[in-house]
């Protein structure tokens, strides 16, 4: 019997709602639709419209300069 070994849930990435980045950059939600489908955020996963917190605040940070 082969054991497969169990991922720690510190392996999956934090996932954060289109309401709190627009938060965060002080957009209108729609907003952050436009920029999901222009590439500019990538979605996370084929569930509900969530994105990876690292990658959201990469995109804050080089906002910011």
């Amino acid at each position: 019997m082969t054991m497969t070994p169990v991922r720690n849930v510190t392996d999956y990435p934090v996932l954060i709602t289109p309401a709190a980045v627009a938060e965060m950059f002080r957009v209108d939600v729609k907003t952050v639709r436009t920029w999901e489908k222009k590439g500019r955020l990538r979605r996370a996963g084929n569930g509900p419209l969530r994105f990876a917190e690292h990658e959201v605040r990469a995109l804050y940070a080089g906002s910011a300069t």
